[in-house]
């Protein structure tokens, strides 16, 4: 058996899972443990109306990742063509996921580690205005996805072919003054993650993210690496193949054979070309971040980043909507036979789901593959990377440290057993 490095779960994640190291292989690995849940067998002989609604329930944190995975894959087997309208709305929803996602992992999980407090209460005991950037941004976020999606969490709006209904006007207009108003917390939070001294670890890695027209893009239909590879989504299973480790409930994803990096870290890398909105491209040139990140600490900082960046593309999809051309908020498709693959950019990297339905719309198989999954060999390999470029460092520290590499992925580890 091998000796855990943390004698512990790593504590302030999402779900179970814990460093172990083989002193006999020299090696690190990724131990987890929790239970599978089968969500990919559940939806089998089910509605394609009831898989975005099923789905969801795989996560309680990045629900609204999952809805719109669904719903795109769904539209793709049917050929829906959505609307520039349903698009915008859709686009504020999931960036609006990532920014919530963000801020909850960002000051509430990692930053005790940095600031030397234990938890979220003792950093509003002891850095009140840290804590009000938090619970803003969190608010703010929470408030884009509940007016829009309906509620909070596990939003209920969105359709096949659009939304059940669409707020009105007045209130998107509300969330765009409010979205203008918080930009100033977001550089704080920027400004934040860029200055803390992050351990070392220098490994440069292949990065994923989908992209539409040639830049990355939430709702993307192809898929980009940085090693070169650009092909559809539905090409996905040529991409990524998933292997089941003895010591693990959950895949473990390679590219060619090799681990690779999806999530904060992979967009801003892949966003290198100008990308960014506005805000953000001037924050990046203000505090002299340099691109690409290859300390996969610094994902945390990349997250930082995105929330900047998310914002402002909620207001820039909002405003689209609210100014641009009235169109339905659910368009009309046809119940046919085919495969459908759908991909997103959640919180932590790309998400895809693959259904095939009868001519019914009952679905007869489905593959998920979550962003975890994809990160866990790399998690592996920079675990391993990191000891050997830090051999004289504490065993105390290294304990603590490598307990920071894993809350930097920001591993959701109930999706990683889906």
């Amino acid at each position: 058996m091998p000796e855990n490095i943390l004698n512990q779960y790593v504590t302030k994640i999402e779900g179970h899972g814990k460093l172990a190291y083989s002193s006999k292989a020299g090696l690190v690995r990724v131990e987890i443990d929790e239970g599978e849940r089968l969500f990919e067998k559940l939806v089998v002989g089910k509605s394609y109306k009831d898989v975005s609604f099923i789905t969801a329930r795989i996560c309680g944190v990045c629900p609204t990742a999952h809805t719109f995975a669904a719903l795109d894959a769904v539209e793709n087997a049917f050929r829906v063509n959505l609307n520039d309208s349903i698009i915008n709305l859709r686009r504020a929803l999931v960036a609006a996921q990532i920014v919530q996602s963000h801020i909850l992992h960002l000051y509430f999980l990692v930053l005790p580690d940095y600031l030397k407090v234990k938890s979220g209460l003792e950093l509003y005991e002891k850095n009140p205005r840290v804590f009000k950037i938090a619970s803003e941004l969190k608010g703010l976020a929470d408030n884009v996805i509940e007016i829009i999606g309906g509620r909070a969490v596990h939003p209920v709006s969105p359709a096949v072919g659009g939304f059940h209904s669409v707020p009105e006007s007045k209130k998107i207009e509300d969330l765009i003054t409010k979205i203008r108003r918080s930009y100033r917390l977001a550089q704080e939070t920027v400004d934040l993650f860029a200055g803390f001294r992050y351990p070392y670890l220098d490994r440069r890695t292949t990065y994923f993210s989908v992209t539409e027209g040639g830049f990355v893009d939430i709702l993307g239909n192809t898929i980009i690496g940085s090693d070169g590879t650009e092909t559809a989504i539905s090409n996905y299973q040529y991409v990524i193949s998933e292997k089941v480790k003895p010591y693990s409930t959950a895949k473990f994803a390679e590219h060619k054979g090799k681990g690779f990096m999806v999530g904060a870290i992979a967009r801003v890398n892949m966003m290198e070309n100008g990308d960014f909105n506005p805000k953000t491209q001037e924050i990046l040139k203000d505090l002299k971040i340099a691109l690409p990140i290859t300390n996969s600490f610094k994902n945390n900082l990349a997250q930082a980043i995105e929330v900047l960046n998310y914002l402002e593309e909620i207001e820039k999809s909002l405003t689209a909507y609210l100014w641009g051309k009235k169109e339905r908020f659910n368009v009309g498709y046809r119940v046919r036979a085919g495969v459908g693959v759908g991909a997103i950019e959640a919180p932590r990297g790309t998400l895809y789901h693959m259904y095939e339905f009868d001519k019914n719309g009952i679905v007869q198989d489905c593959d998920i593959v979550t962003p975890t999954v994809q990160n866990l060999t790399n998690l592996e390999d920079d675990a391993n990377t990191y000891l050997k470029q830090n051999k004289s460092v504490s065993i105390p520290r290294r304990e603590r440290e490598l307990e920071m590499l894993v809350r930097a992925y920001d591993p959701c580890i109930t999706c990683s057993v889906h």
